[in-house]
């Protein structure tokens, strides 16, 4: 079985195909080597939906004068099996289709999986090649207006203009050009359509965005390149650090989970100070450096529907398996300084000798269980954890960046010598407020206009900014919610923030028909409100309290005395809890030969990881083993209460409140982007 050639493809597009010819799968290309691709698919995969076909043996129960009979159940695709097959190895002619319908899916978790399937075929590539090409225009074209980029930026870009851009990643263009790749000017002019009409060429940062750029030009047209970068960079927590603050953040978050996995291992790594090049070719170099061209494209396969968590998983399974062999085979083999490194490689590009790295090993190793030897093992941080320890680093690392200004007395040059890979993070050292967008009037005159109250405050604003993750400070309030306009109904609030990904949920509360402190309460939400039976959203979830008193305060905050004071006469203060992973819990699989204990595990970790509760009846953040809620609105969103929730060890938001209390205004505000005002994903 072959799939349809990828050079008749534009040809295809051009024309209203037959439908069963658009409902084929698109075939891989290498634009960047031009090499040949084996068109070949294995028996157990399709080259038109469904993508595969299992047959699964069903015993029938038979009746008493019959044998036993087994019936084939034909088993379709689910994103369950999905994830077993690509595990497993997709064929190559299938990858251009298939890695750019995970990227739609996991970036559009929210749409049907219809829709994300539907890249696969020939029937899209009119609509990638057609966004691609609306981009560019020759200047000799009299044409010149603007036209508008797929996510409503006006841009105009010339090809005579394109040159290198490396996001923060100059070791890509090094090693192509090391290489003479004939494919480099595709890279080119990716990369430079990239920065001008996605991330509106503004000064940017994303140092694994080039890398997988490569691996992708591996077996995709430029334009599905670009549709798969583009929608990487637009849900970049999924896949990858923009900017250079959780970059590092990243790197050091890789470094404690294999350190609270395998102490060992990391000390042998800190001992021959490998550290810093081990987790640059993870979060940079995408493996490439490391690991055999083939192997990397299969890491691709399980990375464009898993995101960043992939990376974690084969950097800890890898750093362990060479761990072993190099205590055994290369440790007293060299006496050269970088002798770890160049094990390393030995050990990832001599597997097909049966001496080296065994692939499948090492997907088993990642997906599988840590911490042999020992009586309790631990599985690997489920994602929200993950989150939560890079956001704790992002925050590390804010601070180390201001006492290194504060130390040098504001010197630039001084910081940049401390790290020569520092990049000018200027929103560390002091934190503007997030904008806000004013709604426009309406076009009916009749109609009322949507006017944000609490988000006026520039206050309130800057507090909200300086408790978001450090990659979301750069973005605006849209307000998408309002209870003096939209109604008090939590049918309402469902509908109008169906789409928003990142909201902020503010709210005045009255207790004994009273605000008398002036407090605002809320919580930010890091996937959308919607009813539903099981608990999600993620670590970066946080409560907060916003004391409009602490305005007069000033910019530069409380003096120890003005704190000391507040807290005798016991006056609430702006506060924020973030949920944070406990010491042993997030790692530890709940496996116990006690029954007790392995119920208690399960029951803790499921208070912990209670971030969003959201039904027809409530919708609240936070859970502790009472019932109780760190902030819990009723069906009519006319009274909520607040609790302490276990994970975010929050006080009471309003001090005194005692239990249930009045709600006034509710708000609800989406995060978009300054430069765009596209919502963030």
């Amino acid at each position: 079985m072959t799939a349809i050639d990828d050079g008749s493809a534009a040809a295809v597009a051009s024309f209203d195909a037959p439908p069963g010819l658009t409902e084929m799968f698109i075939n891989s290309t290498d634009s960047l080597r031009h090499r040949s691709i084996n068109q070949k698919i294995p028996p157990s995969w399709n080259d038109h939906p469904p993508l595969f076909v299992i047959n699964i043996p069903s015993r029938t129960r038979p009746y008493l004068w019959r044998k036993p009979q087994e019936d084939l159940v034909t088993e379709k695709e689910d994103p369950n099996l999905l994830k077993g097959m690509i595990r497993k190895g997709i064929p190559p002619p299938l990858r251009c289709a298939v890695w750019l319908s995970n990227i739609v899916q996991s970036s559009h978790p929210d749409q049907s999986l219809d829709v994300s399937h539907e890249f696969r075929t020939l029937a899209k590539v009119r609509v990638v090649d057609g966004l691609y090409d609306s981009l560019w225009h020759d200047k000799d074209n009299n044409n010149t207006h603007q036209q508008e980029s797929a996510n409503g930026i006006s841009r105009t870009i010339h090809r005579q203009d394109v040159k290198r851009m490396d996001f923060g990643n100059t070791a890509v263009w090094t090693r192509l050009d090391e290489e003479q790749c004939v494919g480099r000017e595709a890279l080119e002019r990716v990369l430079y359509a990239l920065h001008h009409c996605v991330v509106g060429g503004i000064a940017d940062y994303a140092p694994l965005l080039p890398s997988l750029a490569v691996v992708l030009l591996g077996f995709m047209s430029e334009s599905y390149v670009f549709y798969s970068c583009r929608e990487m960079f637009l849900h970049s927590t999924w896949y990858f650090a923009t900017s250079r603050a959780e970059y590092v953040a990243t790197r050091r978050a890789f470094l404690d989970v294999l350190e609270r996995l395998h102490p060992q291992t990391i000390a042998v790594m800190e001992e021959q100070e490998a550290t810093d090049q081990f987790t640059e070719a993870i979060f940079q170099d995408f493996f490439a450096t490391i690991l055999p061209e083939w192997m990397v494209s299969r890491l691709m396969d399980m990375y464009s529907l898993e995101g960043s968590k992939v990376l974690f998983r084969f950097g800890v399974a890898l750093a362990v398996l060479y761990g072993k062999e190099y205590k055994e085979h290369y440790m007293y083999a060299s006496t050269e300084r970088n002798k770890y490194w160049l094990g390393l490689m030995d050990y990832c590009h001599s597997g097909e000798d049966g001496n080296g790295l065994n692939f499948e090993v090492l997907v088993k190793k990642a997906y599988g269980v840590h911490g042999r030897g020992v009586r309790k093992r631990f599985r690997f941080p489920r994602r929200p954890i993950l989150a939560r320890i890079i956001e704790m680093e992002e925050e590390a690392y804010r601070k180390q960046q201001m006492n290194l200004a504060h130390s040098t007395g504001g010197s630039s040059e001084e910081a940049t010598h401390h790290d020569a890979d520092a990049t000018t993070d200027f929103y560390l050292h002091h934190i503007e407020p997030l904008g806000l967008v004013i709604p426009p009037p309406p076009a009916d005159p009749f109609h009322e206009r949507i006017i944000p109250k609490f988000a006026e405050s520039t206050f309130v604003r800057t507090k909200l900014a300086e408790w978001l993750p450090l990659s979301l400070r750069f973005t605006k309030l849209d307000l998408v919610f309002s209870t003096s306009h939209h109604g008090r109904t939590l049918e309402a609030l469902y509908r109008h923030v169906a789409t928003a990904r990142h909201t902020i949920l503010i709210l005045e509360p009255y207790h004994d028909s009273s605000n008398k402190d002036k407090i605002l309460i809320g919580m930010y939400a890091s996937q959308p409100w919607h009813p539903s039976t099981r608990v999600y959203g993620d670590g970066r979830c946080f409560l907060f309290r916003i004391v409009l008193d602490d305005e007069e305060v000033g910019k530069e905050g409380m003096s120890e005395e003005q704190e000391k004071e507040q807290k005798q006469n016991d006056r609430p203060v702006s506060q924020c809890w973030k949920w944070h992973p406990p010491e042993l819990l997030e790692f530890r699989s709940a496996a116990s030969d006690d029954q007790e204990s392995h119920h208690k595990s399960y029951a803790e970790q499921a208070a912990l990881e209670t971030f969003q509760i959201s039904t027809n009846d409530f919708l609240s953040m936070g859970g502790n083993e009472h019932g109780g809620s760190g902030l819990r609105l009723n069906e009519d969103l006319t009274k909520a209460e607040s609790s302490t929730a276990a994970g975010f060890d929050n006080e009471p938001l309003l001090p005194g409140g005692g239990g249930m209390f009045e709600v006034g205004l509710v708000e609800i505000y989406q995060l978009v982007r300054q430069m765009d005002g596209v919502p963030v994903k």
